[in-house]
């Protein structure tokens, strides 16, 4: 059994998807402290903005990888007096 035709209903879905295409349906999207727009995502800085997050993250993501690592590797050692240093270098600086 066909479905019924609805132009009306196809030409209403295209334009919201056209609309939608433009980034114009987005509202109050921001990216750090600044609203995203599409003036924003056409502009070349903004791409190494987000190249150089990308990039960040990974570095931290790295580090963490390494730090379980050595963990693994090496092991951690506690320090019985250190907590007791730390305390008094906060209270001589008070």
């Amino acid at each position: 059994m066909p479905f019924p035709s609805h132009d009306h209903d196809h030409d209403h879905d295209a334009d919201e998807h056209e609309h939608e295409a433009h980034g114009a349906s987005v509202e109050g999207a921001r990216v750090g402290s600044f609203e995203l727009s599409l003036s924003v995502l056409r502009d070349e800085r903004f791409a190494a903005y987000a190249a150089a997050l990308q990039a960040l993250a990974g570095i931290l993501r790295d580090a963490d990888a390494l730090e379980r690592e050595v963990k693994r590797l090496v092991g951690e050692t506690r320090f019985p007096g250190y907590a007791g240093l730390r305390e008094r270098e906060r209270v001589e600086r008070v």
